[in-house]
């Protein structure tokens, strides 16, 4: 077993992919950030830039207690750059899907503004059932992504590393959840959040 750090604190759950389903899916992205909030462009990325460093804060306090030898770095990186293609080919996809939408909404919007016009409900019901077949194609992902790393790191990992990311991947949505459940928290909520791959990066650049 590695020397863990045994006084490491559990880290509270961070969700590395909040899914959404039906048409609040699209219309959460689409809001540009001047309409979210009251402050002004400088400030609010200034806002995300030091809570993108708090965020970093907590993926160190749940990565480095692990100890990661150079071998294991390069497995988990290797199935992690697998599940980063998958997700790139996702986003081009949904991205190809909702163009297509564009002039039928903006036509509707256009109605709905300028002449009173409702917007039509087989429209909103087509949307909604598109968005709603993407987020279910984006949960199947997201699951094949958790099973690539987790088959990894039960390959690669001891048992000390194990039980550490069980205990640390904050709380599974099952309270009798069993070990295994727990360690596919840690690897959902840790080793995928986007912000975890640039740590892994640079802890395996680092001389053995």
């Amino acid at each position: 077993m590695k020397n863990l750090n045994l006084f490491a604190i559990s880290r509270s759950k961070i969700s590395l992919l909040v899914l959404v389903a039906g048409l609040s899916f699209c219309v959460a992205l689409a809001q540009p950030a001047q309409v979210q909030g009251f402050t002004t462009p400088a400030q609010s990325a200034k806002s995300s830039e030091i809570l993108g460093k708090v965020h970093q804060l907590q993926l160190l306090h749940s990565i480095l207690p692990l100890n990661f030898t150079k071998k294991e770095l390069d497995g988990i990186l290797g199935e992690i750059d697998k599940a980063r293609d998958q997700v790139k080919k996702t986003e081009v996809n949904e991205y190809n899907l909702i163009i297509l939408d564009e002039d039928a909404v903006n036509a509707a919007i256009d109605a709905g503004l300028n002449k009173d016009v409702v917007p039509d409900q087989k429209l909103m019901a087509s949307l909604a059932s598109k968005y709603e077949t993407m987020n279910i194609t984006r949960q199947i992902m997201v699951r094949a992504n958790i099973d690539l790393v987790y088959e990894e790191v039960k390959k690669d990992c001891d048992d000390g590393q194990l039980s550490y990311m069980a205990n640390n991947g904050g709380a599974p949505t099952d309270p009798k959840a069993d070990k295994e459940a727990k360690i596919r928290e840690f690897v959902s909520d840790v080793l995928l959040d986007p912000l975890a791959y640039p740590i892994l990066i640079k802890l395996d650049s680092k001389p053995s």
